[in-house]
């Protein structure tokens, strides 16, 4: 557990210990449907991030500004976002991120989506939608965090039912009625299947749609060196430059076709594990990640990002003038 952070020497922006009593005392009623991460038990930061650098400092200016300068932000009327729209295939760190701003800001973090929200019962999926919004006051400032955004305020379509309709129109006027100090994050992979009127002024901003693209270049590169270390963070010893491997990483770019953050991750524990065997079952005494080891593992995973995902996040992006 990490220490208090104080954003100066009278704001302390810790929780309150009777608003962690109440969480596990089961009080706070209203959050006991979703998952909780309270400051002092998020250890992350953005500094466990790689990449997304200029959205770390829009969030770091629109969180920290109005704490550390309110008259100049009062004076030139400066309105913080505080609605994202994160997009962008699977496994390229929408949810990490977030997870990571919350500990940046040492901030409370809600966490919700369909399987939350979305119930059969006539009415409960609006009823999960207000008690989301209210967890999220007990605890402001906080961020919330709603993902699989499509499947809770889908498209308006003839084949809607009057229920989706219900929890569209409550997630809508929660939004519009939110405290500032409740920051919220919205996280998909179908962007297109998202109702319109999310993307009203006061909701989501222009400038708070954000395009999470798969890694390239040199992302890939700080990926990859941070798949080669150890236990006590170290570069472990390999026999070629990181820079050698990356045309192999990106070979499919051309077409279109890339790895996930979480497909790289991936590759560098598969090869950490065949420089195991290495020392396990041939025998051999000292720690050396080879090219070929590297070779064989990428030679063997498919990309898991194809040209018409790409395609169909770049037409969206376009459309929505969105952060990329």
């Amino acid at each position: 557990s990490k220490g208090k952070r104080k954003i100066s020497d009278d704001i302390d922006l810790s929780e309150p210990q009777e608003t962690k009593k109440d969480l596990k005392s089961k009080k706070l009623k209203q959050c006991e449907n979703f998952e909780i991460i309270l400051s002092d038990d998020n250890d992350l930061s953005f500094e466990n991030y790689i990449g997304l650098d200029n959205l770390k400092k829009v969030l770091k200016k629109n969180y920290l500004w109005p704490i550390q300068y309110p008259d100049i932000v009062k004076k030139l009327k400066i309105e913080p976002i505080i609605g994202f729209l994160f997009f962008g295939p699977p496994g390229c760190g929408k949810t990490f991120f977030v997870r990571c701003a919350a500990g940046e800001f040492n901030l409370p973090l809600i966490i919700a989506d369909s399987s939350t929200i979305m119930s059969k019962f006539v009415g409960e999926s609006s009823k999960n939608v207000s008690a989301l919004f209210d967890c999220a006051e007990k605890l402001k400032p906080c961020i919330l965090f709603i993902d699989e955004t499509d499947k809770i305020l889908p498209r308006t379509s003839e084949g809607n039912s009057n229920a989706k309709s219900d929890v569209k129109n409550t997630m809508l006027q929660r939004l519009n009625d939110r405290d500032k100090n409740i920051m919220v994050f919205f996280a998909t992979n179908e962007p297109q299947d998202i109702d319109e009127a999310l993307f009203r002024p006061g909701r989501i901003d222009v400038s708070g749609v954000l395009y999470i693209n798969p890694p390239v270049g040199e992302l890939i590169e700080k990926l990859m060196k941070t798949g080669f270390k150890d236990d006590e963070n170290k570069p472990l010893p390999l026999d070629f430059k990181i820079k050698e491997i990356l045309p192999l990483l990106t070979k499919g770019s051309k077409n279109n076709r890339f790895f996930s953050t979480v497909a790289i991750e991936n590759i560098a524990a598969k090869i950490r594990e065949k420089c195991a065997e290495e020392l396990i079952d041939k025998g051999k005494k000292d720690i050396l990640i080879t090219k070929k080891m590297v070779e064989d593992v990428i030679n063997s995973i498919s990309f898991d990002i194809n040209e018409e995902q790409i395609k169909k996040y770049e037409k969206f992006a376009k459309k929505r003038g969105a952060r990329i």
